[in-house]
């Protein structure tokens, strides 16, 4: 029996159809994968005219890149939602994932092709909390068994952002019409959203790995109504104390 009154069993029950749901759309996914593996051999090996074997091969890559295109969907979701820096959010495993409290542990990077632990007393090493938005493009990414990484490339391994940039966001933005954009903008985009939220400058600092003199500094301008909001937390204070005596 729970705190709350709840059996294991009734607690279980619970996360079972987000299990199933999850499990489901993994299957769906390394079905799409196999058969596009299938017809891309198929194209390769058979005695076929060109044309059959150019379309077969090409259905093939279609349906394997489909299930990248899946995980790159939920890239600029998550970096704009988190504030991580792309080492950050590339170096991330399933297992930094914590869904049932909602939150993401920071604690390595990959950067110039090398994966490096965050310092023990480093900002970099911290947890960040998970946004409904956030936790509904993860769950859309189904989980790939041949690599344990959050956004694998589509081999497996990490993603080269150079790559990445050329490859993915560059295209992505022409085709929305947009006027380019550096990918580290996500984790403005993160800071500018918090502070608008009414996020203060301390706790922004500790969610984005940074010192609070670079982060008052580069956004403190954006905080709303500062001073209003300081006097009037103050004043409630001393309201209080009054009453209190």
């Amino acid at each position: 029996m729970s705190e709350r009154g709840e059996t294991v069993e009734e607690t279980t029950e619970q996360h079972r159809p987000a299990e199933t749901a999850q499990g489901w759309r993994l299957v769906f996914s390394l079905a799409f994968v196999a058969l596009g593996i299938v017809l891309a051999l198929l194209g390769a090996l058979l005695d076929l005219p060109l044309g059959a074997r150019i379309a077969l091969i090409t259905l093939g890559g279609a349906l394997i890149l489909g299930f990248g295109f899946v995980v790159f969907a939920a890239i600029p979701v998550f970096a704009a939602g988190t504030g991580l820096r792309p080492e950050e959010w590339i170096a991330l495993e399933r297992r930094d994932l914590d869904r049932e409290a909602g939150v993401v542990t920071i604690d390595r990077v990959y950067s110039q092709g090398r994966l490096k632990p965050c310092a023990k007393t480093s900002r970099q090493r911290r947890r960040v909390p998970l946004r409904q938005r956030v936790r509904d493009a993860l769950e859309a990414v189904p989980p790939r068994l041949d690599s344990p990484l959050l956004f694998p490339a589509a081999r497996g391994g990490h993603i080269d952002l150079e790559k990445f940039r050329h490859r993915e966001w560059a295209p992505a933005l022409r085709a929305a019409g947009l006027p380019h954009r550096r990918i580290y903008d996500l984790r403005h985009t993160y800071a500018t959203w918090s502070l608008a939220a009414g996020v203060d400058l301390f706790t922004l600092s500790r969610r984005m790995g940074a010192s609070l003199a670079m982060i008052d500094a580069t956004y403190g301008h954006l905080a709303p109504d500062a001073d209003e909001r300081e006097r009037g937390l103050l004043d409630a204070f001393d309201v209080g104390r009054a009453r209190a005596v």
